[in-house]
């Protein structure tokens, strides 16, 4: 028989159960994020799968998008791509990325193959994107600092290079990316004969990643360098400077005020570190130049 003999309530909070607590849930995964991972999945790995509805040959897969995930992947991790129209047919795979559970940007897809990405695969994409830069544009004829990766153009989603004469300047706007960061920096000095590397974080990767990262740099990095670009030269301060440092896409822009400028006195508003008005009157022949 029930009794009727009043419950005694214990004022002593419960032990929450860590698998439950979605702090600690975020604490584990941000742990995680931190920790450097192998540029490509290891040849023997058993990878999530994630299933899509219809394929896709864009490099951002939304999280709305995804049919189904199979297995555990955590942030960082590699994963395979299958699409599956009708839930009687083979699954197919049809690509390789990196996942984010946090993101509303699920998956970045690094590899449109059934062939899982190697290491003869990063050298590929590191090599055409330096061929592009070096032997198609000339590049190197005219300046010492340009974009050498652009995410997604490049193959490599979420990172960002620009190369400062002997540095590497790296900006993450995927914490997949932070993971592998300087791993590919590294391979990237072996086949340039850069002698520094330094990784930020974009301002905006907590709150479309989920997580964020500290920046870093390899020993010895100097507060700033001297950089050329079409004779002219230019200091590039990382601890304050924008971003990865200097507007290296900007290059032929300054190059063609310069031709309207001789004689002429210019005004350079918002002019970050001077680039316009600097080029102005050492290209152009401006009579004077004022920076603001």
């Amino acid at each position: 028989m029930p009794s009727n003999r009043p419950r005694r309530h214990s004022n002593r909070p419960r032990r929450p159960n860590p698998d439950n607590d979605p702090q600690h849930f975020d604490k584990s995964l941000q742990a995680k994020s931190h920790l450097a991972q192998p540029i490509c999945p290891p040849s023997n790995s058993r990878l999530a799968s994630v299933y899509l509805s219809k394929p896709t040959s864009h490099p951002t897969v939304y999280r709305k998008r995804i049919k189904q995930v199979v297995g555990k992947p955590e942030v960082g991790d590699w994963v395979s791509l299958y699409h599956q129209e009708l839930d009687d047919q083979e699954p197919k795979l049809f690509a390789y990325g990196l996942y984010n559970p946090k993101s509303e940007i699920a998956v970045r897809v690094l590899r449109f193959s059934d062939q899982l990405p190697d290491d003869a695969f990063i050298d590929q994409l590191l090599d055409r994107a330096i061929q592009l830069r070096v032997e198609t544009l000339g590049l190197d004829e005219v300046t010492d600092s340009y974009r050498l990766i652009h995410a997604e153009a490049d193959g490599l989603p979420g990172l960002v290079v620009d190369r400062y004469g002997d540095c590497l300047s790296a900006e993450i706007f995927a914490i997949a990316m932070a993971q592998r960061a300087e791993a590919i920096l590294e391979r990237l000095q072996v086949k340039l004969g850069t002698k520094h590397w330094l990784i930020q974080p974009s301002p905006y990767l907590q709150s479309q990643e989920g997580f964020t990262t500290a920046a870093r740099n390899s020993p010895g990095l100097p507060p700033q360098v001297t950089i050329t670009e079409h004779g002219t030269k230019f200091k590039v301060h990382f601890g304050t400077g924008h971003k990865t440092g200097f507007f290296c896409d900007q290059r032929d822009n300054r190059q063609k005020l310069a031709e309207y400028c001789s004689g002429r006195s210019v005004l350079d508003v918002c002019c970050y570190t001077g680039g316009f008005a600097v080029q102005a009157a050492q290209l152009g022949g401006a009579t004077d130049v004022t920076g603001i």
